[in-house]
């Protein structure tokens, strides 16, 4: 509804919010990240299921915003929901970030707000993709700099301001590139190539058999379905980031 209203870069689209919202913004990450560039949870988490599940399908940017007494959403975890420390280290991993984070304890400048932060960023991931933590000290489940304070609130930052830096770094464009120069299935049935391309992929099969290829854009919208019995076929492009779905007999 909204790109259907306003001027919207589908290439900056970002997902943030506190508690439920940042359970929300982990999920569009593991399954929307065609169309999410980055996300950021303060005081959410991610369950354990949910990490089983979860298929990214780029480099992924994640903030995540937790204070260790938050006593909805517990720093340590706890009914279903992993550690925040696990949390983390899935997206640096998932992300081949430099493992050792760059920590720096910020100046505790609201001395009567009941708690401090400390920052930690994990650089130098696949396309220069980052992760990074604020962990408030004796924090609850709070939004950071909000202008009313609901327990106990740090002060120290604001969260909204270090969301929007941490998200202004990334586009979606940057983040979903191949590290070759074309795509192979992994039963070896199927060559799209060249991946990146300026205009155009080649689709080769190791047979000729009937197929049905559709594809979609980045919004997951329909762009056109093609039948097709041949060992390979041509298929042109304007700019854009395209997912193409394959239908074979059952496969």
């Amino acid at each position: 509804t909204i790109i259907a209203h306003y001027n919207i870069n589908l290439n900056r689209l970002y997902s943030t919010g506190l508690s439920n919202g940042g359970y929300k913004s982990y999920l569009l990450a593991c399954s929307m990240g065609h169309r999410i560039a980055a996300i950021a949870s303060v005081t959410g988490a991610m369950t354990a299921d949910m990490k089983l599940a979860c298929a990214p399908a780029h480099p992924t940017p994640v903030m995540e915003i937790h204070g260790t007494a938050d006593l909805v959403v517990p720093y340590t975890g706890g009914n279903a929901n992993l550690p925040v420390d696990t949390t983390i280290l899935y997206w640096v991993s998932y992300n081949h970030c430099n493992p050792l984070p760059v920590v720096t304890t910020l100046p505790d400048v609201a001395v009567n707000d009941g708690c401090t932060a400390e920052h930690a960023v994990y650089q130098g991931g696949d396309n220069g993709s980052s992760v990074e933590l604020y962990k408030i000290v004796g924090g609850g489940h709070t939004w950071p700099g909000a202008p009313l304070a609901i327990g106990v609130t740090n002060m120290d930052f604001s969260a909204s301001r270090e969301i929007w830096r941490f998200f202004n770094q990334y586009s979606l464009n940057n983040l979903v590139t191949f590290q070759a120069d074309e795509l192979k299935s992994e039963s070896g049935e199927v060559l799209i190539y060249p991946n990146p391309s300026t205009k155009g992929v080649t689709i080769q099969f190791n047979n000729a058999a009937e197929r049905n290829l559709a594809l979609y854009n980045n919004m997951g919208v329909l762009i056109t379905e093609i039948k097709t019995h041949s060992q390979k076929y041509e298929l042109d492009l304007t700019k854009g980031f395209y997912f193409l779905r394959i239908e074979e007999g059952s496969k």
